[in-house]
Order: structure tokens, then sequence, then C-alpha cells
């Protein structure tokens, strides 16, 4: 017979309780650029359209929102984003993201999680908008987890999330970081 959840040792218990935590919190993006590359130069953003890369049914067209999330997240953090395309003689980055991963916990996009986990994970490519060439590349993935209760974010937030942890992701590298 196994001992009782009540008599683990309570590094045991916190160490749990921590990776359930964990799992409502934000991760830090991850960037990694091409050997020899620096962003620092690039004052002009580009946010391509975003491409929904999963299988889940949106009621309306998600990416649209999350292009909008992008640029006035990266607007938020100073860096200028582009009305249109770039003009080819600017040193301008340009931004090219996928949904790659969704899943709802909710019945609705803009209802809180309360029916298992909601997770969201987007990637997105760094360009020269001049020449082409590849960058870099970001990963931002999300998850909050169900017994959050009015805590839990909507799905819809969640998306939001990874977008705004994309920006930041590049906004950091853009500014030095």
């Amino acid at each position: 017979m196994g001992a009782s959840p009540l008599k683990k040792p309570l590094n045991i218990r916190a160490a749990t309780l921590l990776l359930a935590f964990a799992g409502c919190s934000p991760l830090h993006p991850e960037v990694t650029l091409a050997p020899g590359v620096s962003l620092k130069d690039y004052h002009l953003v580009v946010v391509a359209p975003v491409k929904d890369g999963t299988d889940y049914s949106f009621p309306f067209d998600i990416t649209d929102s999350l292009r909008q999330r992008l640029s006035a997240e990266l607007e938020s953090q100073g860096l200028a984003v582009a009305k249109g395309p770039a003009d080819s003689t600017a040193r301008a980055l340009v931004i090219a993201a996928t949904l790659e991963r969704f899943r709802s916990g909710a019945l609705a996009l803009k209802l809180p999680t309360t029916l298992g986990t909601s997770r969201c994970a987007m990637s997105a490519d760094l360009t020269d908008a001049r020449t082409g060439r590849h960058l870099g590349h970001i990963v931002a993935s999300e998850l909050t987890g169900e017994g959050m209760g009015a805590l839990a974010p909507t799905p819809f937030a969640l998306l939001m999330t990874c977008a705004r942890m994309v920006a930041d992701g590049l906004a950091q590298r853009v500014k030095g970081g």
C-alpha cells in the first residue's frame, strides 16, 4: 500500500506545488539568432500576416487579432512598426509568426478556462526585409491549468499572451538584450 500523499516530505509537496503554479505563469520566449547576427541596428519592424498552423476551429479569424497584438506590443516597447510595406532602403526586420499549437479548456474563447488546460505555442521567423536573409527564430509557449477559478485567463487572453511574449523576445534583442 502506498504512502499517504499527506505524509510525503515537505520538499516534494512544495516542488509539486511549484510545478503546478509554473503552468500558469508566463515563460520567457526562446530567441535564437543566426551566428554573428545582432538586431541592434534594426529600427523598423514589419509584422507579416500571422499564419494559423493549428487545426483548431476558431469562431473568427484569430490571425488578424494576433498580428494587431504583435504590432501594438512592439510599438508599446518603443519599436517603430511599418504600417505597410517597408521602404527598400530602410533597415527593416520582418517578423513572420505562426500559431503552432492551441488547445482550449473553455467552452468559448472569451470564457475562463474551467474544463482542463488551455495552451498555445507561437513561433516567428526573423528576416532582413531588404536581403531576405534569415536572422533568427522566436518560440513562445504558455499554458494555464484548471482549478484556477476566476484567476484563469480566457483562451483568447492566453493567445494574446503568446503574441506578447514573441514581441517581448524581439524587443529585448533589438534593444540589445
